[in-house]
């Protein structure tokens, strides 16, 4: 999707969407990319099928291809855990071996850990791990002619901001980044979201966008239901202004809904065309 003023901006949804259809059952979106994470290497070949079929970019979030991994649960690269320090590469540079040379516009990598609800001191960040991990992670990527987009995802308190994030892929020169604007709000608050904006805009490949419904202390993606009005307390169309602003080559990923019913197909029909509208 071209839009205008010089942009080149792609409108996404993430395969778990379709997790409980058959590809053939995959309904018709006005969407030109697919992010394909958290399922297994069969599932995953479908839906790279699906995507040349309907002429489709796509880009893959690790940790895959295996959902049913236990090292899945535990993927934290960054960790003092020497154990799941070795297993988290050990996924990352499986999945980069499976996808080399594939096509794919990028893989989204969650760093430094990759649930923000284990607070675990499995889940502390060891610098040095951290660095180790880069490094690897940047050789394998060139090796399989692959471009690495870490997301931000982190329950650190000394390492959440935009600013510790710039610093720490700084000299990673073919790191991207992806922007998880309800985990930088979860942070910090609409401030935070900005800030990575600001800050990491020119490295930004794709940013994943969605509405919030909060539950006690959960946190559940959802559609939009209005553009006017979201949980982050600004407009969708002040986030994507502000998005379009700091980079004018964007994928921007509606990570959200379900496809399987035809109430969730509307509501999700509806939540692009808003992303689409701001985004034009």
């Amino acid at each position: 999707m071209a839009t205008g003023s010089g942009h080149n901006i792609r409108i996404g949804l993430p395969s778990f969407v379709f997790q409980e259809l058959r590809v053939s059952e995959v309904p018709e979106f006005d969407i030109n990319h697919l992010e394909i994470g958290f399922e297994d290497r069969s599932r995953s070949a479908e839906f790279v099928e699906l995507c040349v079929r309907r002429g489709w970019s796509y880009s893959v979030h690790i940790p895959c291809p295996k959902h049913s991994d236990e090292r899945v649960r535990h993927f934290s690269p960054a960790t003092a855990s020497v154990q799941f320090a070795r297993e988290s590469l050990d996924i990352t540079l499986e999945t980069l071996a499976y996808w080399s040379c594939s096509g794919a516009t990028h893989v989204v990598m969650h760093f430094p850990n990759a649930n923000a609800i284990d607070r675990s001191e499995n889940h502390v960040l060891d610098e040095r791990a951290a660095s180790a991990f880069l490094n690897a992670v940047t050789v394998a990527a060139e090796t399989a002619n692959l471009q690495i987009a870490i997301e931000n995802l982190s329950t650190n308190p000394r390492f959440w901001s935009a600013r510790h994030y710039l610093e720490a892929l700084g000299s990673y020169d073919r790191i991207s980044f992806c922007l998880d604007v309800g985990h930088a709000f979860q942070a910090g608050g609409l401030e935070a979201s900005f800030g990575f904006v600001d800050l990491m805009g020119p490295r930004l490949t794709s940013c994943h966008l969605y509405d919030y419904r909060r539950d006690g202390s959960n946190y559940f993606h959802e559609c939009f239901v209005t553009p006017d009005e979201t949980f982050f307390g600004a407009s969708l169309g002040d986030i994507t202004t502000r998005l379009l602003a700091a980079n004018r080559d964007l994928i921007l990923v509606h990570e959200a809904g379900n496809a399987a019913t035809s109430a969730g197909v509307r509501s999700l029909q509806r939540s692009l065309s808003f992303l689409r509208e701001c985004a034009a």
